[in-house]
């Protein structure tokens, strides 16, 4: 995968009529093969873009939108009631949280779901 299509990835999953954050504002699951992609996405993205000083403010938005909303609306539904996969909140939503903070600090930050 290459860095523009990492991007287009991140951008569907934050703003697309079928994103990510739709799913979970309707209070459906993420599929985990759509979350795991994106954690790819963005491992190509940090990879690729460790070095450069700015960040792209499309890019920036989309991971502020993935950051706050994905989790937040989630986090509402299983206040709620909802119940989702156990590994969802506990390791997915960590994990996806981890990887965006990496392209942040420009170097990939290795997750560990037990501490």
């Amino acid at each position: 995968m290459d860095y523009q299509l990492a991007k287009d990835t991140v951008m569907a999953d934050a703003f697309g009529d079928d994103s990510l954050v739709v799913m979970a504002r309707m209070g459906d699951e993420p599929p985990r093969d759509r979350m795991d992609a994106l954690v790819k996405s963005l491992r190509v993205i940090c990879d690729n873009a460790g070095a450069q000083p700015i960040i792209d403010r499309d890019l920036a938005y989309a991971l502020f939108g993935l950051s706050t909303y994905l989790p937040a609306e989630l986090d509402g539904w299983s206040r709620r009631g909802a119940v989702f996969r156990p590994t969802l909140l506990g390791d997915e939503i960590p994990r996806l949280i981890t990887a965006m903070e990496s392209i942040y600090l420009g170097e990939w930050i290795r997750f560990d779901a037990n501490g």
